[in-house]
């Protein structure tokens, strides 16, 4: 018998060994972060991504996982009457990428799941949410994309699903040491393509914890409390908004969507709500902040993947009932149907 037959017999084993581990490791990874399987009845339709996709009328095709569809004018949902009917109470939803539901079925998002509670609370009239949110946008943007719907569609009460990132418009600063959101969200699609999900898992822990980092809350921070430019272009959006609302008789809601991540007093943001909250009752537009219902919570749990911390559909349940208490708790008078009709030329 050679004298290397036992080292090379303890190699083998040690090989052998590392290949059970990496397995059982990637069969764990798997475990705690399965592959999204396409919906049912999807076969054949395609990948949109893009926001021009996700924006585009009557599309049908795979967003992050889940189906995405759209209406006539190119909002996410089912196509409604321009009018509502007598015994339906609308309300107007705009917002970004959370509002919109990325990486969630469409009946998981919060509007979706406002609707049955608000019926059940008011049984006398049916209720239904046109969703006119979309990926990427700014404050102004948001507001655009409400005027767009109002245009089409009648509704009685307007809600802005507001994001901290909504300051990004023309006077935002980017800092040195932040990538840009748009590197990350690249980043993000390659992990999800990538085969293994072990590897999968590690190069999401590297992109969270990116995520979670202080560069990107620094220069959000910056830019609402340091850059007066920044904030004075989206207090103009408030503005707008606000006038939106009144021109159609109808009450506005800002429902802060907060970050999901550290839900504690370090919560990297809470001043920031804070003056947005305060900025916006000056206007008249009544407030909804979803904080303290995630606050204590352990904010991963929540996210639609190990590496995007969008809310998933535990957290979109959650908002939506913050939201169903936030508007029922408001004046009757939000309830009334005095809307205005759509006129031909909406503020700027």
């Amino acid at each position: 018998m050679s004298v290397r037959s036992p080292w090379l017999a303890r190699l083998a084993l040690l090989a052998a060994g590392s290949l059970v581990a990496l397995a059982l490791a990637e069969l764990g990874a798997r475990l705690l972060w399965p592959r999204r399987e396409p919906p049912g009845g999807s076969e054949g339709l395609p990948v949109v991504e893009d926001v021009l996709e996700l924006a585009t009328p009557h599309v049908r095709g795979i967003s992050h996982g889940v189906l995405h569809r759209t209406d006539r004018i190119g909002l996410r949902g089912p196509d409604y009457e321009s009018v509502p009917p007598a015994s339906v109470f609308r309300i107007a939803l705009a917002g970004d990428s959370i509002a919109m539901g990325h990486g969630v079925a469409e009946e998981d998002r919060y509007s979706d799941r406002l609707v049955p509670l608000l019926d059940a609370a008011r049984p006398r009239e049916r209720h239904e949410v046109v969703n006119a949110a979309l990926s990427g946008l700014d404050a102004r943007n948001v507001v655009l994309r409400l005027e767009r719907a109002l245009a089409e569609y009648r509704a009685h009460m307007l809600v802005y699903g507001f994001c901290v990132n909504d300051i990004e418009g023309p006077a935002y600063q980017r800092l040195a040491a932040t990538q840009s959101t748009a590197l990350h969200w690249s980043r993000l699609r390659d992990i999800e393509r990538t085969p293994s999900r072990l590897w999968a898992l590690l190069l999401a822990l590297e992109l969270r914890h990116e995520l979670e980092g202080l560069p990107i809350a620094q220069e959000i921070r910056h830019n609402y409390f340091e850059n007066p430019a920044a904030w004075s272009d989206f207090t103009r959006q408030l503005d707008r908004f606000a006038a939106l609302a009144a021109e159609r008789g109808a009450c506005p809601i800002l429902f802060v969507q907060p970050q999901l991540q550290q839900l504690s007093d370090a919560h990297p943001y809470l001043d920031v709500y804070a003056r947005v909250s305060r900025a916006a009752q000056e206007r008249g537009i009544h407030v909804v902040d979803a904080f303290d219902a995630f606050r204590g919570r352990v904010a991963s749990w929540y996210w639609v993947s190990p590496a995007d911390p969008h809310p998933n559909e535990a957290a979109h349940a959650v908002l939506a009932r913050v939201l169903a208490d936030g508007l029922l708790a408001l004046p009757e008078r939000c309830w009334q149907r005095d809307v205005a009709p759509p006129s031909a030329a909406s503020p700027r």
